[in-house]
């Protein structure tokens, strides 16, 4: 039994990690996104490449 909380209380763990990391992503895509064009040129940042670039390139960033 012990076994079993202690796995499920790693992976509550593991789900709440996740979630975490999720919104910090969706906040930082939201917080580029604010920027305005020249701006974002300024820091070597297409708009559409916002999202792929917080996500450190990965290639479903499109879930975010």
């Amino acid at each position: 039994m012990r076994v079993n909380q202690r796995t499920s209380l790693g992976r509550l763990q593991q789900i709440f990690a996740a979630l975490v990391r999720r919104k910090r992503l969706r906040e930082a895509i939201r917080d580029l996104q604010s920027l305005d064009d020249n701006m974002l040129n300024d820091i070597g940042i297409g708009r559409g490449d916002i999202e792929w670039i917080v996500d450190g390139g990965r290639r479903n960033s499109r879930s975010l």
